[in-house]
């Protein structure tokens, strides 16, 4: 008999075997019944995992691919398969969603086998998500933070790394200012600003929502939308999904658990990423946004490694991406970077 909600994860992983099991143990110790791994490379296999009955592991196959074909908006998301991550991603939710409802899931979690949900002191996932209900909430958006390192080699990021970019939605005025001046200063190390994304990761009421994308849901009907990041309405001509009312006076909640974001973490990690997965990454975002004007870290390291050697590459890794301490301490007094502990460390 189900007492209370239900709570899960999904994401989407390739070449995770050095972290995947600290991942799955972590969240399943603040509370998570449900993680859902979908394999985007087929041939991958998880052996750690069998022993974790929370886990439901699912190949990106043709019989996926069938399932596909029922999530909301494939006939736009399928021009983009194969190219872009973000198309799989979204139909992997859609086909998470329906798992879900069988599998009595209330609420779902999308975030990347890179990242953390990371609790603050003396605040449960239960409790989270039951002020969440309380509040009439259907999706909530966290801030994502982004890892910073001066270490050239990393074996697991969740267990050697305590030093994170606060999201620049968290920054004031002058703190903004600062880092500006700090990154002038600095010009060569790229990584004092985000390397990847800062719009934050959502968790959802299943019973609410559609699949969106890697970073938000559609909302079914009326249901109300919250959190901390702050969404500009953008017009239904300029973007694929079914428009909606956001509520601009958001209702606070007590505290809100923050995604910890391990990207790039350690020269090898970094080499396989983008030799494997995002060498071919698009110029666009499904078609839409220019990946340049979003990530730009990701084409200036894309088109590296289509003509750059392991040497060119290794020493942009430790120019561009490392930050030597004294740096971080600096950015730390600032207040632009906060430590941390290893939040698997006593797991």
């Amino acid at each position: 008999m189900k007492t209370g909600s239900q709570f899960g994860i999904i994401s989407t992983i390739k070449g995770a075997h050095n972290i995947i099991e600290d991942y799955v143990k972590y969240h399943i110790h603040l509370g998570f019944h449900k993680i859902y791994l979908f394999l985007d490379d087929s041939n991958e296999s998880y052996p750690m995992l069998e022993k974790y009955s929370e886990v439901k592991l699912i190949p990106v196959d043709e019989h996926l691919h069938q399932k596909w074909k029922k999530v909301n908006d494939y006939s736009f998301f399928k021009k983009f398969i194969e190219a872009d991550i973000l198309a799989r991603q979204a139909l992997n939710v859609g086909v998470a969603l329906e798992v879900c409802k069988e599998d009595n899931i209330d609420w779902l979690l999308h975030i990347d086998c890179d990242e953390l949900f990371h609790l603050p002191e003396n605040l449960s996932l239960k409790a989270h998500f039951k002020e969440l209900d309380q509040n009439g909430t259907s999706i909530f958006t966290y801030f994502n933070r982004e890892s910073i390192s001066d270490k050239v080699q990393i074996q697991n990021p969740f267990r050697e790394i305590a030093t994170f970019k606060k999201n620049p939605r968290e920054l004031t005025n002058e703190e903004l200012d600062k880092r500006n001046e700090l990154s002038q200063k600095h010009s060569e190390k790229r990584s004092i600003h985000f390397m990847g994304y800062g719009n934050g990761k959502a968790s959802c009421r299943v019973q609410d929502v559609k699949s969106g994308g890697a970073h938000y849901f559609n909302l079914k009907g009326r249901a109300k939308r919250f959190g901390p990041i702050k969404y500009r309405v953008i017009a239904k001509e300029k973007f694929p999904y079914r428009s909606y009312t956001l509520i601009k006076k958001e209702k606070p909640v007590a505290a809100a658990p923050i995604i910890l974001h391990f990207p790039n973490c350690g020269f090898d990690e970094f080499y396989n990423k983008y030799k494997n997965v995002h060498q071919s990454i698009p110029d666009t975002w499904l078609g839409m946004s220019k990946v340049a004007d979003t990530t730009p870290f990701h084409i200036e390291s894309r088109d590296l490694f289509q003509k750059g050697n392991k040497e060119e590459i290794l020493n942009f890794y430790k120019k561009r991406i490392c930050v030597e301490r004294e740096i971080i301490d600096e950015l730390i007094t600032e207040n632009l970077v906060v430590e941390i502990p290893s939040p698997i460390s006593n797991i």
